[in-house]
Order: structure tokens, then sequence, then C-alpha cells
């Protein structure tokens, strides 16, 4: 202990939230701070720090760090590194996507070295077998491509690990999980990939931090994201906490799938269409001088001033799609919604409607019906809440929306109609005005 002159944590954020949240098994650093001599010296670094995390950190630093520490502050932007986001075709299982990263022709000498991050343990097995089967012939036993994950054993991934970050051999493309992508140095890799955008920006910042470490070396951190990533509004992620960049949409169950769990600040970087370093700078409130600084031909994807065409500095051409894929493509056009601010109002008028109705004790008014949920269901609400004014055309619509019945159709259409479009007009629902009927209704429908 008396040989101990310092303590550094890396990777402050996550050291400190195991120290207060640690389990039988961890030696919490409040515990060691105790056993510890008063000499001992106390830092903490973190690479990327966003705003919203940085409270609950300092609230926790406070426990391990002496009161009237020493804060210092300098830019996460990496200048000889290219932030950039690429579309594939289809979803990440078309396998044809991950073409350009074996050089083309191949050759060792013209293949970089590479980290490609994946989400799957399953599909990072896939592209691998893939990748390798794309290798000629005499190369597809050297281990030109490195399959990394915890399934293996500790003694063959301690051997690959060499191989990749020492470059012995002929390793050029490790395939992995997000375990490494904090703590570890690879000083000789030229790119990283993340096979989907992570779920925050600042462990995107991390991974492809990976990269282009050695003095004098640069490098390009492309992710890979999927078409659907496009057709999100950024207004659907308006209610709860919008003080949290990295909030989702809706509370998440354990089974949520990746659509659910899609998080506001990895949208809005990949539906931006202005400078992704400005993005990042913007998202860890970095006002320094050397924010937006980049010492590389390109800044980011995003600068039509000075266009990056990614197929220019990969290893081999992205895969475009064939003529039907691209027609599909266009064909898709993002979700509309009614805007946040026009939502509860209309909600609070469909639910006194139903309350209305179900409460009645005219059968020409409920039909028979007693429970809300029968007539129009919490889900169904909010997606007639959430749906385009402009889509609404006529009460056809609510029905087809809904996958409702043409009894249903025929009790409830209309008067759910008719409250749309009043309350869209800004019009007193309990107005004395003529029925409203869409245009070309049928007489027996009403």
């Amino acid at each position: 202990m008396k040989l101990i002159s310092s303590i550094w944590l890396e990777s402050a954020s996550t050291e400190l939230t195991l120290s207060v949240q640690r389990t039988a098994d961890f030696i919490g650093l409040h515990e060691l701070k105790v056993a510890l001599p008063k000499s001992v010296t106390w830092h903490a670094a973190t690479a990327t720090l966003p705003p919203h995390m940085l409270v609950p950190l300092v609230r926790e630093a406070t426990q391990i760090l002496s009161p009237g520490y020493l804060t210092v502050r300098t830019t996460s932007n990496r200048p000889n590194l290219v932030p950039a986001v690429h579309t594939v075709v289809g979803s990440f299982e078309k396998l044809v996507n991950y073409d350009f990263l074996i050089a083309e022709p191949f050759s060792l000498a013209q293949q970089p070295w590479i980290i490609v991050f994946f989400e799957s343990i399953s599909l990072q097995t896939k592209v691998c077998s893939y990748l390798i089967s794309k290798l000629p012939a005499e190369y597809r036993n050297k281990d030109v491509v490195l399959n990394y994950h915890s399934l293996h054993s500790l003694d063959f991934l301690e051997r690959i690990f060499k191989e990749f970050t020492e470059r012995i051999g002929m390793s050029r493309i490790l395939c992995t999980t997000s375990g490494n992508s904090t703590g570890v140095d690879f000083p000789g890799v030229d790119m990283v990939v993340c096979v989907g955008f992570p779920d925050t920006v600042a462990e995107f910042l991390q991974r492809i931090g990976r990269c282009a470490r050695a003095p004098g070396s640069v490098g390009l951190g492309l992710a890979l994201i999927e078409p659907w990533m496009h057709e999100i509004e950024l207004e659907e992620f308006d209610e709860g906490d919008t003080s949290n960049p990295d909030r989702t949409r809706a509370p998440l169950k354990s089974n949520s799938n990746k659509k659910e769990r899609a998080v506001f600040s990895a949208i809005k970087v990949v539906q931006a269409d202005t400078c992704l370093r400005k993005l990042f700078a913007e998202e860890l409130h970095d006002d320094s001088p050397e924010a937006l600084l980049y010492t590389t031909k390109y800044c980011c994807s995003n600068h039509a001033d000075n266009p990056l065409v990614l197929s220019d500095i990969l290893p081999a051409p992205l895969y475009t799609g064939t003529d039907d894929e691209k027609l599909t493509a266009t064909s898709k056009s993002r979700n509309k919604y009614r805007k946040t601010t026009e939502r509860n109002g209309l909600d609070v008028l469909l639910i006194q409607w139903l309350r209305d109705v179900t409460k009645s004790e005219d059968p020409l008014v409920n039909h028979g019906f007693l429970y809300a949920d029968d007539i129009l269901s919490d889900k169904g609400r909010r997606t007639i809440v959430w749906e385009d004014p402009k889509a609404i055309t006529d009460a056809k619509y609510i029905q087809t929306k809904l996958s409702e019945s043409d009894e249903w159709y025929k009790l409830w259409a209309q008067e759910i109609f008719k409250i749309i479009v009043k309350y869209d007009k800004g019009e007193d629902l309990d107005s004395s005005e003529d029925e409203i009927m869409d245009s070309g209704e049928e007489a027996d429908c009403t």
C-alpha cells in the first residue's frame, strides 16, 4: 500500500457507476480509498461524457474524489478521423452489403486493418464466414478475417487478439462485439465499422475511436444503418424526459425489438444533413476551438461543399442494390404524424367521447357497449391521435387503419371522424353544425 502514489480510473463513467452498484465479488472503490493512505491522489478520466451523464457522475465522483477536486476538460474531437454514415440495401442480413470490406482485387498489401463491431454474435459469425468465402482460396485458412467473441476459449481469444493488435501474420479484419469498444488499444487500425448505430453517440465515438491511433495516421469511422432508421420521425421522441438524448420513444420491455430500442440521438445523427462533427460537439457540449477541426481530406459524410464518396476510400465499392431494390427503396416514404403539440387535445376529446357513449343509457348512443376498450382500445386511440391529419380523409380510412370490421365502421367510424375534423378546424364539438359526412358516403352507412 505504501508504494502506491496515485490511482487512475480509466472510463470513469463506467467505473464509478460500478463502485456504487457493486456486486458481492466487486471491491468498491470507496472501500479501496479508505484502505489507502490519504496521500494517494485519485484521477478519473473519461473520453466521452454527455451532459446528461455529468450530474450522476459528479454525484458518484464525490464519494471517491476529494472535495474541491480539479476538473480538466479537453475536446473529444479526433481531427484525423472521418466519421460517416451509410444506409445498407435491405437489411444487415443481406451479406453483399459487406463486400466493401475485402480489397478488390485482393492483396494483403492493399487490405487495410479493420474492426467491425456487431450487436449480434449470430450475425457476426455469419458475416465473418461470408467474408472468408470472398477471399482467394489460398487465404481462406490464414486468419485474414478473425471472429472474436466470448463463446471462444480464452487461449484462442488471446491468440487472435495478439495477432491483430501486433500485426503478426496475415490478420486484417477483426469481427467483434462491443466489449472491445473501450479501454483497448489498437494502434494500427485504419477503419472501424459499426453494424448498426450504437445506443448512444458517446458509444459510437468510443468505438470509432479505436482507429487511427498511431501518430500521423488517418482513419474512417463508419456506421452502417438499415433503411428503417430514416422512417422514424424525431417528433416521436417528444414525450418523456426530453433532456436525455438517449431516450427511446416509449418504455422498453424485455422483448422490445431493435426499432423500439432506437434512441433519439442515433436517429438524429442518421437523419442529419449537417456536419456530423458539429453534431457530436453539440451532443457533448464541446465548445472548444478544436471541436470542429479536421486534418483529413474530408470532414465527414455530410458536406455538400466537400462531398465524401465512400467508395473512393473503401477497399472495394459499396453495394448499391439492383434496379428493383432501388425502386423499392425510393418508393418508401417516411411516416408522417400529427404534431406533438396537437396530440393531447385530440386524445382528451376521444376519451371524453368514449366516456359519454359508455355511460349513456340510450341504446341508440351506446349500441349495447358498456366498456370503452370494446369501442376503441388504448392502442387504437393512440394510432388515431398520432396519425397524420392529412391522411385521415374519411371515416373509411379510420376503419382501414385500425383493421376494424364493417359493423364497427357503421357504429363508430363516422363519430370518430367527426371529432377529428372538428378538432382540426378548432370547432366546438357541441356546436349545432350539421353532421360532417364523408364525400360520396352511402346513406345507409350513417
